[in-house]
């Protein structure tokens, strides 16, 4: 649904996209679009696009021509729009709030664990006689930094460089899902993780009485995706959890961190910051790429003191927290809108004047 364009000179289509332009007096765009987002349009389309003769699957414009559309009078159509858009509205304002939490998030990894500005501790600045400068920025206030092999460049006193198979206890791709439309446990594929979040709204079903169920994720597990070019290197955290068991397909890597060895949220984080450099990891020819654990595992790792880690932990534990209540309301409120929408589309249920 294009909104609030100046100047429509300014943007094109591809040969793909079909552009609909309401130009009736007797109807309302945006009950138009929800008409069209309805999943029984959504059927419709496609099947008479299936159906045709002799030709590849698309919807033509005279395919669309057959729609029939329920069309109450126009101020009823506006009672019924509003109703659904503001549910839209309330999914996109909880998205927007997710993006500045995660900005939030991640504006305080880069002070502390790329520029290194990370509050000095107490410890710290009695050891070096400055008492004063205990809460101050680490680096900009003189804190000690070592040169460091592994990453050829300084990094602070005391801080290690560990690989990422030292730090785990399971680098492990997912497994072959026997796909099943009901029942079963929900498969977390590539589609699912997409701008450093999982969408389980993509996720199918998994037969359990066809595969083990050795290989279920935990909340704080890293997945990352490991085949094909533009897809490759994508991971998230599970900040929570749909399902009491939950898996991943074949195409997924399953990172844990042994909590004995590094801080279990810290380690997620960290990974997540690292997708430009899992991106260039992959092998193989175009759109064949794949992402093997030995390589992943070889990752290196920025390990700092534990408090500091701790620290950082319990910060980002309270946004993940703030995010997945988001998340979950917003699977609630798009539930609402799915269930309301047929209902108000063909006049079963009727929104009061």
């Amino acid at each position: 649904y294009v909104r609030d364009i100046d100047n429509t000179e300014d943007y094109v289509v591809s040969t793909k996209l079909m552009v609909l332009r309401n130009a009736s007096n007797q109807l309302n765009t945006d009950y138009l679009y929800h008409f069209l987002t309805f999943q029984g349009t959504i059927d419709y389309l496609q099947k008479r696009a299936e159906n045709r003769i002799g030709s590849f699957p698309q919807i033509t414009f005279d395919i669309v021509k057959t729609i029939k559309i329920w069309l109450p009078e126009l101020q009823v159509q506006k009672q019924i729009a509003k109703v659904l858009s503001d549910l839209d509205t309330k999914i996109e304002v909880n998205n927007k709030l997710n993006q500045e939490l995660e900005a939030m998030a991640k504006t305080l990894y880069d002070y502390w664990f790329v520029q290194f500005d990370f509050p000095m501790s107490k410890e710290y600045a009695n050891s070096i006689g400055k008492p004063e400068l205990a809460g101050k920025p680490y680096k900009a206030y003189g804190g000690k930094m070592l040169y460091n092999a592994e990453l050829k460049r300084e990094i602070p006193e005391g801080w290690e460089v560990k690989e990422l198979n030292a730090l785990t206890t399971i680098v492990n791709r997912g497994i072959g899902p026997k796909y099943i439309e009901k029942g079963g446990i929900p498969v977390i594929n590539q589609r699912c993780i997409r701008g450093k979040e999982i969408d389980f709204e993509l996720t199918r079903r998994h037969d359990l009485e066809n595969k083990n169920t050795s290989k279920l994720i935990e909340q704080y597990d890293i997945l990352v995706n490991s085949t094909g070019v533009g897809t490759l290197g994508r991971s998230a955290v599970v900040k929570y959890l749909v399902d009491q068991k939950v898996t991943v397909d074949s195409h997924v890597t399953i990172v844990r961190a042994d909590q004995e060895k590094v801080n279990t949220k810290y380690l997620a984080f960290s990974i997540t910051e690292l997708q430009p450099y899992i991106e260039q990891l992959g092998v193989g020819s175009t759109g064949q790429t794949e992402l093997s654990r030995t390589e992943l595992g070889k990752l290196n790792i920025i390990l700092p003191v534990a408090n500091l880690q701790s620290k950082f932990s319990k910060i980002i534990k309270n946004i993940w927290q703030k995010q997945s209540n988001n998340q979950k309301e917003n699977q609630k409120l798009a539930e609402l809108r799915d269930w309301l929408l047929p209902m108000l589309m063909n006049g079963q249920v009727r929104v009061e004047k």
